[in-house]
């Protein structure tokens, strides 16, 4: 028998072999497998079983919220260090210490609304004890100096401008290591020489540095406005006083002019020897004999008189001494040179020699005397040769150190120095301030 043909070109059914295939399984023919599903991630729950649950006992305390930085929180105080005196002078630039956690705008916007004052540029520095300093660089429109004394007027009264009275007591250990003589609280002085010029700048320094000001000179009206604005640092305490004193009066005069002085305050610590007189400017064949004795009158036979009766009451009291600072010039050195003020020059000289011999024999009743030479600084006697051009192109040309000389503080910081306890091995000195201007072998040109 022949076999059945099949049809090649017939395609299967596939429902029908779907459904055959489901009769199999159902019959026990074939056993479906279920696929495996492959794991692509692995995923880790913490079990919540492990969450430490918090002590009801200790009930969770909130953070206080920061306090938000007003303008006066984050100016703390102005700097009148030396170098930021400097950075006054040279840049027109403003020192404060601020707070840690304020930025540049902060301080610039807290400078525009104490002061009403146009910033420049601000930079910062955070200094190794923690603080933070700024330094504010004004527009041209304003005077940093100017600016410096409106800004101390607004933190503290005599303590003024290097301890705020807010400050930490950490702070202000580190200021006084680092600036001991920057804090002269309570000290006494009595300066000649007041009304004007370097004795002026000084009494203002001293005041600011919080010594009590016995300012002496011949014109009282001046004396009395500058009292009157020391004064105005405090509305507690009395911070100055004028007195009225001739240094060229005989010794009776002094005398009492000095007697007077030493009531005001209780005693003095300091004397200050300022007062002089130039004379008038002329060759030595042309100067006549009352002018040299009027000149050595004020100049040296003055200065010995006061300190000679101030060193008495000093030597009476036995409070531990004093210091004696007399103010001479460079004219007095030997190689300072001054044509045509022959009785100034000779006098200073003598200052200084009566500075070494009054140390010598006032040292046994713990009292210092040095003498500062200032050189060309603004003051009532130069105010005229300071103006004139050719003054300025020798000075251009022969004062090695290329910085403006100023009183404050060229002077004021020795002034400080020497007023001050540290400086109690110090005497019969001349300290000469005059940025080298006397130095020996300096070249002048013949362009000058």
């Amino acid at each position: 028998m022949a076999p059945a043909k099949v049809d090649v070109t017939k395609k299967p059914d596939p429902k029908a072999k779907a459904l055959k295939a489901a009769k199999a399984v159902k019959s026990g023919q074939i056993i479906k497998k279920k696929a495996k599903k492959i794991r692509t991630k692995v995923t880790f729950h913490r079990p919540k079983t492990l969450t430490k649950a918090r002590d009801p006992k200790y009930p969770r305390i909130s953070a206080t919220p920061r306090n938000k930085l007003d303008h006066y929180g984050i100016l703390k105080y102005p700097l009148t260090t030396e170098s930021a005196m400097k950075k006054i002078e040279d840049n027109n630039t403003l020192v404060f210490i601020v707070d840690i956690r304020a930025d540049k705008k902060k301080i610039k916007d807290a400078v525009k609304k104490m002061y009403d004052i146009q910033t420049k540029k601000v930079n910062t520095l955070i200094r190794p004890d923690g603080t933070k300093k700024a330094y504010v660089r004004l527009t041209p429109d304003y005077d940093a100096l100017d600016c410096l004394d409106e800004a101390a007027g607004d933190f503290g009264e005599r303590d003024s401008f290097t301890v705020r009275n807010t400050m930490s007591s950490n702070h202000q250990t580190v200021m006084k290591q680092l600036e001991p003589w920057c804090e002269l609280k309570d000290k006494v002085v009595l300066l000649t020489g007041a009304s004007s010029g370097i004795g002026r700048e000084i009494c203002l320094d001293l005041a600011k540095s919080g010594c009590k000001i016995i300012a002496a000179a011949r014109r009282l009206d001046r004396l009395q406005s500058l009292c009157s604005e020391i004064n105005a640092f405090s509305t507690k305490t009395k911070l100055a006083a004028p007195l009225e004193l001739d240094v060229s009066s005989d010794s009776s005069t002094i005398q009492n002019a000095v007697k007077q002085a030493w009531d005001i305050f209780g005693h003095i610590d300091v004397l200050i020897n300022n007062a002089g007189i130039r004379g008038n400017v002329r060759s030595s064949l042309d100067l006549s004999e009352e002018e040299w004795e009027r000149v050595f009158r004020t100049n040296l036979t003055g200065p010995w008189l006061v300190s000679k009766h101030v060193c008495v009451l000093m030597r009476d009291a036995k409070r531990g001494g004093g210091s004696v600072i007399n103010v001479s010039s460079i004219a007095g050195l030997q190689r300072g040179k001054l044509p045509g003020a022959l009785a100034y020059a000779c006098s200073k000289g003598g200052l200084d020699i009566m500075t070494k011999m009054m140390a010598v024999e006032m040292g046994e009743y713990g009292i210092r005397v040095n003498s500062i030479a200032p050189g060309l600084f603004k003051s009532e006697i130069t105010e005229g040769l300071m103006r004139k051009e050719w003054m300025k192109n020798v000075r251009e040309r022969t004062v090695p150190l290329k910085v403006q000389q100023s009183v404050d503080p060229g002077l004021t910081s020795l002034v400080r120095y020497l007023i001050h306890d540290s400086s109690r091995y110090v005497s019969g000195n001349v300290y000469i301030v005059d940025a080298g201007s006397t130095l020996s072998g300096l070249p002048i040109f013949s362009s000058l």
